[in-house]
């Protein structure tokens, strides 16, 4: 089969041995196209896909423009390679798309890279994986077929979008835990270039600074992060967020590390939260001990001086 190479990342393309393949021209046969690929090796009824994608016609009128829709995606595969047709299976009531060996879909191959890594945490990714990952995040060009308002599309982009942060925060918690603490801010940079006011990538975001050597850095992050969540949401950051600025501003390294998720629970889990937060607690008993210690040094300092005998 010839080398067919399908982008749904962004904007659409069609391109055949590297070039641009024609016939994909009419919007009709893009979105039939899309949502064949995206319901791989499925059935779908005749009838469904022509209420879906001519809602507004009478239905037997909706089934002659999905029949000549069909022609046409059939005779632009056709002119690919004639292996292609056997993508496409077309009954009375039935249609059918099975990719074949030769078929380069980005949203396949971006979800199978995901399925591999979907129960690990980022910090138990094995150098194999984050190199697989690091391969499928640079497939998302952009959201689903961009500039596509279609209901299905809609839901399809969501969870699409979804997948790509969990990618993201687990490459950047890989980088964490592997002292990559600038490839980590760039992962963290990505997740927020998608959902700004995601307050938890801002707590990593300081972390990953701190630990780089960059306190200013983790502080004007902070102030970053405050200034977004009273744009975006109006609200002020929450107590783990600025107990987390003031170990940063007291100098606590210890304080300020990354809690690694038990096994099998990847952060942004319940459980991967729990552990985050119990880790953030004894991070502040350990601050608040050292700080009640050091005063009772300088009590101590202070009365073993004493004013001087007249």
């Amino acid at each position: 089969m010839a080398n067919l190479q399908v982008s749904l990342f962004g904007k659409f393309r069609v391109r055949c041995e590297g070039h641009t393949l024609a016939g994909f021209e009419q919007a009709k046969v893009q979105e039939l196209f899309c949502y064949l690929l995206l319901h791989p090796g499925r059935s779908l009824s005749r009838e469904i896909m022509a209420s879906l994608l001519w809602g507004d016609y009478p239905i037997q009128q909706a089934r002659r423009y999905l029949s000549k829709s069909l022609w046409q995606l059939q005779t632009s595969l056709a002119q690919a390679h004639s292996a292609c047709q056997n993508l496409l299976q077309a009954d009375l009531e039935w249609l059918l798309l099975t990719p074949q060996a030769g078929m380069c879909l980005d949203v396949a191959d971006f979800e199978q890279a995901y399925a591999q890594v979907r129960d690990l945490p980022g910090p138990n990714l094995t150098c194999e994986m984050y190199a697989s990952l690091c391969q499928a995040v640079e497939l998302y060009h952009g959201d689903l077929l961009e500039g596509w308002f279609q209901d299905w599309c809609l839901g399809e982009r969501e969870r699409l979008q979804h997948i790509y942060l969990i990618m993201l925060e687990k490459l950047m918690r890989y980088c964490a835990t592997h002292a990559l603490y600038e490839a980590g801010q760039s992962y963290a940079y990505s997740i927020l270039g998608v959902d700004r006011a995601r307050e938890r990538t801002h707590r990593d975001l300081i972390r990953l600074f701190y630990l780089a050597g960059d306190r200013t850095g983790a502080l004007r992050q902070y102030h970053q992060c405050c200034a977004v969540l009273q744009e975006e949401l109006g609200v002020l950051p929450s107590q783990r967020t600025n107990d987390l600025y003031a170990q940063v501003r007291a100098d606590r390294r210890d304080g300020v590390a990354f809690t690694p998720s038990p096994a099998g629970s990847p952060a942004g889990s319940p459980a991967g939260e729990n552990q985050e937060a119990l880790g953030q607690i004894a991070s502040q008993l350990e601050y608040i001990r050292t700080s009640v210690s050091e005063v009772e040094r300088q009590i101590h300092a202070m009365a073993g001086s004493g004013p001087a005998d007249c």
